[in-house]
């Protein structure tokens, strides 16, 4: 019998605990079994009773786990600015990785963990969990046969309202460098709602493991919390093939509103919303064509890098595919888009939870009717609102 993958996951609480909870409920069935969780506070993970009855060894830091133990795939789900250096280490000492997205903070981080990829000869696998869905492949595959004819305009929105709480959970979060000096650039776009973005680039690159490069061409940028980064992002974006690309996305809308998006070719028009939980190509001939929801099978990515572990197989999505949405968040930083904040008359505070939260009444509103219009928040709220809130 062949002897089990030795799986370890390095922060096992937030995001953490659904790799955990997958890998204590199927990891012996898949002939895999979980060699030791790399976590600061592991008494705070819920299923802490299950590690201690598992005898499953717990380490607070990833140098002290290689010390005296190794493993095949090493999971990361740690904090953004760790994301480099962990998938360096573990690929030093001859793990595979699943690293959680967004891949890295900067371009620089790109070119190392690629170097060290090469040199160490495993394979990097980056948790952009939409990419290992069947509606996704399912839908590149047929994009990359033409199918469709060319990509013309491609929309995305998102409002996941944050509040107090979410910035407070933890030193970074909200930040653009971490208290050291290191970048960072934590944002709905480069965290939270970073999935989405990257869909759009992964469907357009030119191969299954590829994604489009895009820069920024126009972001509005707006803040509400005290933090260094924003909360809301209206950006255009054009790929290096021409694509122009629409994301609208915010953490202080009045309700939330999940993930749609419209991806307009030659020939069809594609939509998504999770309400539909399916994504339909609609030809120009009026045939329509379903893919499914990419919301299937989340935890098909983790499943699919213990099969890259095994087989040598090449990741879904890897540091290629994954690159380019890092790339483009630095693009629009280093671009100098200012951030602004909302006037203080905008703002509404909601105490009906457990914890405050801000929010901008209107903005909701707005983002949607940019969507429709293919507009950004200038063009949309000028006279719309109350004068404290029109964008200059």
């Amino acid at each position: 019998m062949t002897p089990p993958l030795s799986i370890a996951l390095c922060g096992a609480g937030g995001y953490g605990e659904r790799y955990l909870t997958a890998l204590l409920a199927e990891a012996e069935a898949r002939n895999c079994r979980l060699a030791g969780i790399i976590e600061p506070f592991p008494k705070h993970c819920s299923q802490w009773p299950e590690i201690v009855s598992r005898s499953i060894p717990t380490f607070s830091r990833l140098e002290e786990f290689y010390a005296v133990a190794g493993c095949d795939l090493l999971i990361i789900s740690s904090p953004i600015h760790f994301h480099c250096a962990q998938t360096c280490l573990a690929l030093a000492h001859g793990s595979h990785v699943l690293c959680e997205k967004p891949l890295c903070t900067s371009v620089e981080q790109i070119e190392q963990m690629k170097a060290a990829e090469m040199l160490s000869g495993k394979s990097v696998t980056i948790g952009y969990q939409w990419s290992f869905s069947p509606a996704i492949q399912k839908l590149k595959g047929d994009l990359l046969e033409g199918r469709f004819g060319c990509p013309l305009q491609f929309q995305t929105l998102i409002c996941w309202p944050r509040g107090d709480r979410y910035y407070r959970r933890n030193d970074w979060a909200g930040r653009l460098r971490t208290k050291t000096g290191e970048r960072l650039l934590d944002s709905p776009v480069n965290n939270a709602m970073a999935h989405y973005l990257h869909n759009m680039l992964y469907l357009l690159g030119s191969s299954i493991g590829q994604s489009a490069t895009a820069t920024v061409s126009e972001a509005e940028l707006w803040r509400v919390n005290p933090i260094e980064s924003f909360e809301t992002a209206a950006l255009r974006l054009r790929t290096e093939s021409g694509v122009e690309l629409q994301f609208l996305a915010s953490h202080v809308t009045a309700d939330r509103q999940d993930p749609r998006f419209r991806y307009e070719f030659e020939q069809a028009v594609i939509d998504y919303s999770v309400e539909r939980k399916n994504i339909i190509a609609t030809l120009r001939s009026g045939e329509k064509i379903s893919y499914g929801s990419p919301e299937d099978e989340p935890c098909r990515k983790l499943w699919q890098a213990v099969n890259s572990a095994r087989t040598g197989a090449s990741p879904l999505c890897g540091i290629d595919a994954a690159s380019a949405h890092t790339r483009c968040v630095n693009h629009m930083h280093d671009a100098g888009f200012p951030i602004h904040d909302f006037p203080s008359s905008s703002i509404e505070v909601d105490h009906s939870g457990d914890a405050p939260r801000c929010f901008v009444p209107g903005l909701q509103e707005a983002l949607n009717r940019c969507y429709d219009h293919r507009t950004l928040l200038a063009e949309e709220w000028r006279g719309a609102i109350t004068p404290a809130c029109v964008l200059p």
